[in-house]
């Protein structure tokens, strides 16, 4: 039975990284590393001359700071059927939310590079991968705030960092009773399905 490879292009301009991935990766039965490039320009290169991958596994920083997300963005305007996940030593908020902008499929730290070969296989086999835990908290929280208001968003920022109703009040300028409302209107927004509980009382 032929088993039909992934076809991987990695996009990495640190060298250990370069042969640790390499050669980790070669290992798996169904991932083949196509081709390894180390610059913005190089990857993608390799979609305007028509190569054909799978999954592309993309470092942030190259030659310039973020440049992984630039490659990310014309490279999915070159071909949007390509699974871009990015591997990464950067752990920021902004940087997580970015990159789902610009389409990648999944976003990894280099701490948890364990759990590289099954990112891959995940975004290779479905539209819809699982988030890894690297991005998902930020993910969601995004969400949430995409569908509050501009002050249900300022309530919900204080609270969760842990103000009482009074004291968001106080900082607001606002009624306890007012705050105590909006908690309800976001609780009603950001209901926990599974569970079928608030966020907060």
């Amino acid at each position: 039975m032929n088993i039909h490879k992934i076809r991987l292009l990695l996009v990495e301009d640190d060298p250990f990284w370069c042969e640790t991935m390499k050669s980790d990766l070669e290992n798996e039965e169904e991932i083949v590393v196509s081709k390894v490039v180390s610059t913005k320009e190089e990857a993608v290169s390799c979609f305007c001359n028509k190569e054909v991958y799978d999954v592309v596994l993309m470092d942030l920083n190259l030659l310039e700071e973020n440049d992984g997300l630039k490659a990310t963005s014309e490279i999915l305007s070159i071909d949007p059927n390509v699974k871009i996940i990015i591997l990464t030593s950067l752990y920021q908020e902004d940087l997580i939310i970015s990159a789902f902008e610009n389409g990648v499929m999944n976003y990894l730290t280099k701490n948890n590079y364990q759990d590289l070969v099954y990112a891959i296989h995940d975004a290779f086999t479905y539209k819809e991968p699982s988030i890894h835990r690297d991005a998902a908290k930020y993910l969601r929280k995004e969400m949430i705030l995409r569908n509050l208001s501009k002050e249900e968003r300022k309530v919900y920022e204080l609270k969760c960092l842990g103000f009482t109703k009074l004291q968001i009040s106080n900082i607001l300028h606002k009624s306890e009773c007012t705050v105590k409302n909006q908690i309800k209107m976001i609780n009603k927004k950001i209901l926990y399905k599974k569970r079928g509980t608030h966020l907060w009382n």
